[in-house]
Order: structure tokens, then C-alpha cells, then sequence
């Protein structure tokens, strides 16, 4: 595993440097917080029903009170968050497995923020953990 310091200096470069893997309450708060910015490339989710909510509405059924603007860019595929150089990985430790699994097929050296706590219940493995068995530890961060 890395040193686990991702510079915050780095991470403003480009255009869009930033992709988030959840749609749940913490990805989607990340991902508002950094298309706000103009960071976000994309945000990956696997729920039709926030996809549906945030398109027509501007709103979310995980984060009530909280609107989205127009071209707030999720949607069901992730190829458009892994664009990113940064994706932060926004799930439970428990879907871990299923997002890496996906990141890996299209994987290009990103660096992957994993935004998960926990220890996976049967082996007891941390999210760096976890995330080694799909990507080189090198490019694996832990918030």
C-alpha cells in the first residue's frame, strides 16, 4: 500500500480529475461537493432510482433537502467516472468487491480513494485490503 498521502495539490489538476464509484449518500455528497468545483468527470452509480430522481427532479431520494444541478453527471455506467485520475470509492466494504471488479476491467492507473470503513465480515479484510487483490497497491488510498 502507498503512504497513503495523495497530495491535494495534485488533485486540482486537469480538467476533470475527479470520478466517484456509489451512489449512496456519501458518494453522492462527494460528488456534489466536487462538481461544485468543476472536478468531477463522473459519478457511477447501480441505483435506477436516484439515476430517474436526479435527472428529472434535481433531486435525491438519499439526500433529502440537497438539489442537484442540471448537468450533474451520474449515471449507470462508470466508464465516464474512470476517466478520472482520482476515483474515490464511495460504498460499503460488503460491495467493495463488485465495484473493483468493474474498476479493474477498465482500469489505467488511476488512483483509487477508497471512502469505506469497515472490515469485510468472513475474512476480515480491510478496504486496502480488499482492493490489493484488483489493483497495484501503489495507486490505493484510504480516506
Amino acid at each position: 500500500m502507498s503512504d497513503l498521502s495523495l497530495d491535494a495539490r495534485k488533485i486540482g489538476k486537469g480538467k476533470h480529475p475527479i470520478g466517484i464509484i456509489g451512489g449512496g449518500a456519501w458518494g453522492l455528497s462527494l460528488g456534489l461537493h466536487y462538481h461544485r468545483l468543476g472536478w468531477l468527470s463522473g459519478l457511477y452509480t447501480r441505483y435506477d432510482e436516484t439515476i430517474t430522481a436526479i435527472t428529472n427532479t434535481q433531486q435525491s431520494p438519499r439526500l433529502q433537502d440537497v438539489t442537484f444541478q442540471n448537468d450533474f453527471p451520474i449515471s449507470k455506467n462508470i466508464d465516464q467516472a474512470l476517466k478520472a485520475e482520482n476515483v474515490l470509492v464511495a460504498c460499503t466494504v460488503s460491495a467493495l468487491p463488485e465495484h473493483l471488479e468493474k474498476i479493474a476491467s477498465c482500469y489505467h492507473g488511476q488512483n483509487l480513494l477508497l471512502c469505506c470503513k469497515g472490515q469485510d465480515p468472513n475474512s476480515y479484510a480491510l478496504p486496502h485490503e480488499i482492493a490489493a487483490d484488483y489493483v497495484p497497491k501503489d495507486n490505493i488510498y484510504l480516506l
